[in-house]
């Protein structure tokens, strides 16, 4: 019927024992005159005054009507429309949508309703748009975890203790107890007062390569010969997954002083923002026993943090830490100068990649 106004009540669900339904006036056409007295905000202003919700497994969600287009055709205004579900926690409220609102209906006027209007009425509704859930980014601690799940079982403890002495080195660089004792250019050495009247050494200062580089550089076998006087020989063990692996070093005596070996297990993680942590410590293995010319040592944690520069992304703010016990009738003064040194190996580092790398 021309401008002939029609009702529609489609019960959605009960929620509590209530019903609840979705209210429709509608006309079965709209001339051009009707058109221009209501206009076409007036005609999406009825629409968006519905109220409705429906039950969703156990949880509210609400349904919204949305006027996909609105033009016209002829003497009639044509529109159509499409119905969306979202979900929602909180407790349905009475909530002033206006005059077409259903505030609510009672038991008597749903058995009306629904022998005026059956059910297939229902099925004329534009189907509801299907609501992808959101999927969650996985923290790093995430991502690792389930890289971890995939390894070999019997590797997994070793990578989730490379990963504690990692996360072990990150709070030791961030200790406010750090005492500035010495610099050379911009590479500045911190000590920290340890357990057993020995010192941990931190040392920090640039590299004018990307911190993929020092990564590349530092992880080439035999390469800590180029930079570190005291290093007589190292190499790998075993490699693990995920960047892990045993390695073993030796360095030369001092004075009179026996020189020592360390059998370590190791760990190598990139992170998404581009800062790269290169941890060890020490820990035993079958195929890394004591070597008979030297003393084995233990190194309590040691690596590098190499963190992209923000002004310049091929620059590297690195950070060396290093806690040892040498073990032995060694003075603690030789065994914390010999530590000293190792602050510096940043500069050392810097000056062997310009001529190796």
């Amino acid at each position: 019927r021309d401008g002939g106004k029609r009702e529609l009540f489609i019960e959605i669900s009960k929620i509590k024992g209530k019903p609840y339904f979705l209210k429709l006036s509608c006309y079965t056409t709209v001339n051009q005159e009707m058109a221009k007295k209501i206009g076409a905000e007036g005609i999406k202003s009825n629409l968006n005054s519905l109220r409705n919700f429906v039950l969703v497994e156990d949880s509210l969600a609400e349904m919204s009507i949305s006027l996909s287009s609105l033009k016209n055709e002829g003497e009639s205004m044509v529109m159509s429309t499409s119905l969306a579900i979202t979900d929602m926690i909180a407790e349905i409220e009475e909530v002033d949508m206006g005059e077409d609102a259903v505030s609510e209906i009672d038991e008597e006027e749903q058995v009306d309703e629904e022998e005026k209007h059956p059910s297939s009425a229902v099925g004329q509704q534009s189907p509801a748009k299907e609501i992808k859930p959101v999927e969650k980014e996985l923290t790093f601690d995430e991502k690792f975890q389930l890289e971890l799940s995939k390894c070999p079982k019997s590797e997994q403890p070793f990578i989730q203790k490379a990963k504690a002495g990692l996360e072990k080195l990150l709070n030791l660089a961030n200790d406010p107890d750090w005492k500035q004792i010495n610099q050379k250019g911009t590479n500045i050495v911190y000590s920290m007062d340890a357990p057993g009247g020995l010192k941990c050494i931190k040392g920090e200062g640039y590299i004018d390569y990307s911190p993929m580089d020092v990564k590349e550089y530092l992880s080439r076998e035999g390469v800590q010969k180029e930079y570190d006087d005291q290093f007589a020989e190292g190499g790998t063990v075993q490699e693990l997954s995920m960047d892990a692996k045993f390695i073993f070093n030796r360095f030369k005596g001092v004075f009179m002083v026996s020189g020592r070996d360390f059998c370590m297990l190791a760990i190598t993680i990139v992170k998404p923002d581009g800062q790269i942590i290169i941890s060890s410590f020490s820990h035993e293995h079958e195929d890394c026993p004591p070597h008979k010319k030297y003393v084995r040592a233990e190194l309590i944690i040691g690596g590098w943090i190499l963190t992209p520069e923000k002004s310049n992304p091929n620059k590297t703010y690195a950070q060396y830490i290093t806690q040892s016990d040498l073990k032995g009738n060694i003075p603690k003064s030789i065994v914390n100068s010999v530590s000293e040194k190792q602050g510096l190996l940043i500069t050392k580092v810097n000056e062997a990649m310009r001529k190796n790398f």
